[in-house]
């Protein structure tokens, strides 16, 4: 369980709590669509005060949403720090992915971490 996504967490917190998500809109003052949209990754991590609502409405442990919402934090910033340093690399691998599958480009993905790690 360590390495859920944000929405991943939230999503099984939900389930282990047993509530719907008219539930948690209603304790926390959130809409439904907005909750779904996060256990679906279609918003961006929400506010501290946000986090700490759905973890008293879904009774977890201190933290265990917002530790999620950091390490993402953390790796888009380490992301865009890479991106910034590297542009040429960054639009030489977006021209290269064009087109391609997602099973393509993971490929892709899987022989660079390779590569890097001879």
């Amino acid at each position: 369980m360590g390495t859920m996504s944000f929405s991943e967490r939230l999503k099984h917190a939900r389930k282990q709590a047993r509530k719907k998500l008219r539930e948690i809109a209603s304790e926390t003052d959130l809409t439904i669509s907005y909750i779904s949209d996060l256990e679906h990754r279609r918003k961006k991590t929400p506010s501290f005060e946000t986090i700490k609502k759905l973890e008293k409405s879904l009774e977890t442990k201190e933290n265990y949403l917002w530790e999620a919402a950091q390490k993402e934090e953390f790796a888009g910033h380490e992301i865009r720090k890479f991106i910034n340093q590297r542009p040429e690399l960054n639009l030489g691998l977006l021209r290269v992915a064009e087109g391609m599958t997602e099973e393509q480009i993971q490929e892709i993905i899987e022989v660079a971490q390779k590569m890097k790690s001879t």
